[in-house]
């Protein structure tokens, strides 16, 4: 994707953390590396010509495994 498909504060916000030295780094770049990781997912799928794949919908709320009827919490 380019730029001007994709507009996130994300990347500078790790650009920044990513050459501190400060107690904390670790958890808020893996955080932030979370959040960068679903953010450009979020915009793939949101393009006009992309395909969604099964396990994307399936992720869908009430779609989880133990959304369904065959659930181990009904099964009890």
């Amino acid at each position: 994707m380019s730029n001007d498909q994709w507009d996130s504060p994300l990347v500078a916000l790790l650009c920044d953390e990513v050459v501190k030295d400060q107690p904390g780094q670790a958890a808020v770049l893996d955080r932030l590396l979370d959040l960068l990781l679903i953010a450009v997912l979020r915009a793939w799928f949101a393009r006009p010509e992309a395909e969604v794949g099964i396990w994307f919908e399936r992720a869908a709320p009430g779609h989880g495994p133990l959304d369904d009827s065959s659930s181990l919490i009904d099964a009890a």
